[in-house]
């Protein structure tokens, strides 16, 4: 089970400030990765479609 209340807040000690979503997005898809190797994380996954408007998770997960 990850623990994501610590992850946050050790990426908060490492990191104080973030350019931009993105940038943010990729330290704590790192930061995931790290804590679970395994892991098969995606970031902005196109989940379904309502009314011709894409939806998109800002990251993905799967696990068993």
């Amino acid at each position: 089970m990850l623990d994501f209340d610590g992850l946050m807040a050790s990426l908060a000690d490492r990191r104080k400030v973030f350019h931009s979503e993105a940038d943010f997005q990729h330290a704590l898809a790192w930061c995931i990765q790290q804590a679970m190797p395994e892991s098969q994380i995606r970031l902005e996954v196109d989940v379904l479609q309502i009314e011709r408007r894409r939806r998109f998770l800002d990251i993905w997960l799967p696990v068993e």
